[in-house]
């Protein structure tokens, strides 16, 4: 089956619109949630892991917390290796 350049556009457009959907991203999404990093000091620092193991410790899903706390979702499954293993301790 031959598809014109026309059709092909097309196709390739919905097979991005739906791949965009299943992985819930947009392109012109940064990697970074504000896509600049921000230092915070020893004590915010303190309060934003608290916070993420209280979120944690209710099962929200990681990408919600990283979303609603300003981080990515990396570091937000960081904390909670290092939970992981003061537990093991």
């Amino acid at each position: 089956m031959r598809l014109t350049k026309n059709e092909r556009k097309v196709l390739l457009t919905t097979l991005i619109a739906v791949l965009e959907k299943l992985l819930d991203v947009s392109p012109e999404e940064p990697a970074s949630v504000s896509g600049k990093r921000t230092r915070r000091s020893r004590a915010d620092a303190a309060k934003l892991r608290q916070k993420v193991r209280a979120e944690r410790k209710r099962n929200r899903p990681v990408k919600l917390i990283a979303r609603e706390l300003g981080v990515t979702p990396a570091y937000v499954y960081q904390i909670g290796k290092s939970d992981a293993r003061r537990s093991q301790s």
